[in-house]
């Protein structure tokens, strides 16, 4: 389940799994990098589950759920400034800002090429921005 190697693929989060599920369905799992938001214990086994397929090899990446669902570690909340100051895109934290970071966390690893067409999928929840203590002003 290595997501580093030859990544090509879209970043997007996985709380519910349904999306991600949805989008390894549709592409294919090498083009899907599902980022555990720690929404749920084992989103290994419910992207599984939803998928209805044991040997499927998933991309999952686990770096950006840090200490828990409540709990954004640096990387995200810095993920959802840069994309709001040079994309104009507003993220919530706890899910699209930590595929952003993920996204970012791998481009700046140099797992994409330079001509590598990257599709990061922003599913909404900006309603849950707004108070986020860790963003400030």
């Amino acid at each position: 389940m290595s997501c580093r190697p030859g990544l090509h693929a879209h970043p997007v989060a996985a709380g519910s799994g349904a999306t991600a599920a949805g989008l390894v369905r549709a592409l294919g799992p090498e083009r899907v990098l599902a980022v555990d938001t720690g929404a749920v214990d084992d989103p290994e086994a419910v992207l599984r589950h939803l998928l209805g397929d044991e040997g499927v090899e998933l991309r999952l990446d686990r770096v950006q759920v840090g200490s828990g669902y409540e709990h954004p570690q640096p990387s995200v909340l810095d993920a959802v400034r840069q994309f709001l100051r040079s994309e104009g895109i507003v993220l919530e934290v706890t899910y699209a800002g930590r595929a952003a970071a993920a996204l970012l966390d791998h481009y700046r690893s140099g797992d994409f090429a330079p001509d590598d067409r990257v599709v990061f999928v922003h599913t909404g929840g900006v309603p849950g921005l707004f108070g986020h203590p860790g963003l400030g002003r």
